[in-house]
């Protein structure tokens, strides 16, 4: 597999299991895959722990700051998880 397509595949997978997935099917693709937490959107440099602060459960952020995700991550926009938290209501 490309690594582009690889990256787009682990990527989408893991932000949708950080949004509004199973928890335990979280971990399994953090641990077994190896994936990197902290790996930005190519488009808008969001990465999974946003996704999992706005829609997602404290336990999917957990998961992720867990495996190393960076709590202050920003985005293009300069926007931290906290921020897409707070505009959500999670």
């Amino acid at each position: 597999m490309a690594a582009a397509s690889r990256w787009h595949n682990e990527h989408d997978t893991i932000v949708d299991e950080a949004s509004k997935g199973d928890t335990d099917l979280l971990r399994s693709l953090i641990q077994k895959d190896n994936c990197d937490v902290n790996s930005p959107n190519p488009f808008n440099g969001s990465r999974p722990i946003h996704s999992a602060a706005s829609g997602g459960t404290g336990d999917h952020v957990r998961i992720l700051l867990d495996a190393g995700a960076d709590v202050n991550a920003r985005n293009n926009s300069g926007r931290t998880p906290l921020h897409w938290a707070a505009e959500r209501g999670s």
